[in-house]
């Protein structure tokens, strides 16, 4: 496949790179509508290009139709950024994408998984492009987990397990809006005791290093959304096929943050909760978790079961940010006129036209007056006042004229003052093994000639998806041929 690999729409595969997981030097954002995200998860069953692969599932001539159905599905759901899982490599993006109507729009990335026995690897798909490199932690949990934190009951043996498939990146979805997201595909078989086991301990993985991780890079982050195939049932909202989980898987990784996430599904009803299989096989296994303040973006979600690209259906969700108007500028605000100095001259009073007093006319007692003596008065002195105040007079001899005392002809003006004024139900896929549910005693048969179930509400495959084959359980086997991952 790497002779396929064109160098216009992933550099990383110019060199048949298995990984291309950089984020680029200067990131671009290639939405038409900047204020809303439309995310999809989607298990695209085996994308590989049917030339040595771990598993052939499909003649070159099949794999190249399904890479058809593939990119028609991605045009129909048109979503802004994908998670896909089971792409072989960058070189499968790049195919994809150049069969796509619109493949110019989106980058590819993908860090290389350890999953040796399918060769499967989790991508994305964007048209916002990452901030941060995309990372795989090589961390492992320890199954079974401790009683009151695992369910999964007496699985055969113990052990390690890795999260052998996954990425961890941040993308902003709107200013101030940066986003950890954490793609996932967890180990296969819902009810299959020790896999139930090994993927409680691929959940306290996710949960205790790779989510908290991702969210603290930088300045931090509250925003985050884990979505894949969960290859596990929800606790909190039955399916359409009333299937009920074998373990904690999912309760595990909402516990993540607090308050914990919660499940894009709830917003759809129970009848359309169906990611995978018909009928009686029915299933809810692909899931997306949102953190909390970004699942009050959420404006819609749908299981698009009217797409048969894959042995999956597209989950998709949209997140709206509406665009905040530039903060309206204060008026200015004038600075308060100086007042003139105030320079009231003073005020001149009124003329003050006082009538001179009219003496009252002294008129002579006719009694005699007693005889005085020519001896001056020992009142005071003349002139100086006395303890009244009031300056003495002389007091006239008996033979000098008497005359009145002068009025006061003026009065002192009043000085001026200047005042101021924020049973086992379900089969499940072929993560790390076979993707077609196991048939059962009275199941449903496809018609070979319309690619169809029968004897049960169901939706037609696309031509070229190819029927799906058993495929030997994934052993993540190293090299030294001891399981691990």
């Amino acid at each position: 496949m790497r002779a396929l690999c064109a160098a216009a729409l992933l550099a990383a595969c110019a060199s048949g790179q298995d990984t291309c997981p950089d984020a680029p030097a200067s990131p671009q954002d290639r939405r038409a509508d900047p204020t809303a995200v439309r995310f999809c998860t989607y298990n695209v069953e085996f994308l590989f290009d049917g030339r040595d692969d771990p598993i052939q599932k499909r003649t070159e001539a099949e794999a190249a139709a399904h890479f058809k159905a593939v990119a028609q599905a991605l045009d129909e759901v048109n979503a802004d950024v994908y998670v896909l899982q089971e792409v072989e490599d960058c070189t499968a993006l790049s195919r994809v994408r150049a069969d796509m109507k619109n493949g110019q729009e989106y980058a590819g990335y993908i860090v290389e998984g350890t999953d040796s026995a399918t060769g499967q690897d989790v991508a994305l798909l964007t048209k916002i492009d990452p901030t941060v490199t995309l990372t795989r932690s090589r961390g492992r949990g320890s199954w079974p987990l401790p009683s009151g934190q695992g369910k999964c009951t007496a699985p055969s043996g113990s052990g390690s397990q890795s999260v052998s498939k996954h990425f961890a990146t941040r993308i902003p979805f709107a200013a101030g809006v940066d986003v950890a997201v954490v793609g996932v595909h967890l180990m296969a078989y819902p009810t299959e005791k020790t896999r139930c086991a090994k993927r409680e301990a691929q959940a306290t993985v996710l949960s205790s290093s790779v989510i908290p991780d991702v969210m603290a890079v930088g300045g931090g982050t509250e925003h985050a959304v884990v979505a894949g195939d969960f290859n596990d049932y929800s606790a909190a909202l039955e399916d359409a096929g009333g299937n009920v989980p074998a373990s904690n898987t999912l309760p595990i990784i909402k516990n993540a943050v607090s308050p914990s996430f919660s499940e894009a599904a709830a917003r759809i009803p129970k009848g359309e909760r169906v990611t995978h299989g018909y009928g009686r096989y029915a299933a809810m296994i692909d899931h997306v978790l949102v953190s909390p303040k970004l699942a009050a973006h959420i404006t819609a979600v749908e299981i698009r079961g009217d797409i048969g690209a894959a042995d999956h259906f597209p989950v998709v969700v949209t997140f709206e940010f509406p665009a905040q108007s530039p903060p309206t500028p204060a008026p200015p605000t004038a600075s308060p006129a100086t007042p003139a100095p105030l320079t009231a001259s003073p005020a001149t009073p009124a003329p003050l036209t006082a009538s001179p007093a009219t003496p009252a006319p002294l008129t002579a007692s006719p009694a005699t007056p007693a005889p005085v003596t020519a001896t001056p008065a020992t009142t005071g002195a003349p002139g100086v006042p006395d303890s009244t105040g009031v300056p003495t007079t002389h007091v006239p001899s008996a033979t000098s004229p008497v005359t009145a005392l002068p009025a006061a002809s003026t009065l002192a003006p009043a000085p001026a003052t200047d005042e101021p004024t924020t049973g086992t139900p379900g089969v499940p896929d072929s993560t790390e093994g076979p993707t077609t549910p196991l048939p059962q005693a009275g199941a449903p048969t496809r018609s070979p000639d319309t690619n169809t179930v029968t004897g049960l509400s169901s939706v037609p495959r696309q031509a070229g998806a190819g029927t799906p084959t058993p495929a030997p359980e994934e052993l993540e086997v190293g090299a030294s041929g001891a399981a691990g991952g």
